[in-house]
């Protein structure tokens, strides 16, 4: 998701990112060039409009990614409550205010042994790969998000173990391991 890209060793199979505010032009070009022939790009929709813009990734810039498109909700609006999709094929992904839910539900959705969860949205102490820039998010509103997450993965997906690596505010709530 997002920065990912820039900071693993090893080569990606797949690129989530749906926000394009706060990203530089710079940015984006590097993820439209990151392994173009190998590494599959999802770039997202939101499925409500917001006259905003830098908030939807263009579509020039999807084409030259040769990303796929998919749709999410958006936590932050009073008419939008989002859910989880137990179909991706024909429902928006829940977005919950952070990327790494929509990519968690294409995870489950190609039903792997485990999903490895490294380095979340749930401190507001920085980025991996920048610890001045601080989060934005509300760590407790995407904690609650991960809750609702685990009965969701445990409901339709119950043989896929979720592993938390060297987790702060997730400690406790899916399989802990540290490193």
């Amino acid at each position: 998701m997002n920065r990912s890209f820039e900071l693993n060793k090893a080569k990606l199979d797949y690129i989530f990112i749906q926000d394009y505010s706060g990203k530089t032009p710079e940015y984006i070009t590097k993820i439209n060039e990151y392994e173009r022939e190998s590494c599959v790009k999802f770039y997202g929709l939101t499925t409500e409009h917001i006259d905003e813009p830098n908030r939807v990734i263009p579509e020039s810039e999807a084409i030259s990614a040769k990303a796929l498109r998919y749709r999410t909700d958006w936590s932050s609006l009073p008419y939008m409550t989002p859910k989880f999709a137990y179909d991706i094929s024909t429902m928006p992904l829940g977005c919950f205010g952070s990327v790494t839910f929509p990519a968690l539900q294409f995870a489950l959705w190609t039903h792997p042994k485990r999903i490895y969860l490294v380095g979340c949205d749930c401190t507001t102490a920085g980025y991996a790969y920048d610890s001045k820039f601080k989060n934005f998010l509300i760590p407790e509103s995407i904690i609650q998000a991960y809750r609702e997450f685990k009965k969701f993965a445990g409901r339709y997906y119950p043989d896929i173990e979720i592993v938390s690596i060297n987790p702060v505010g997730l400690k406790g709530l899916f399989t802990d391991m540290y490193q």
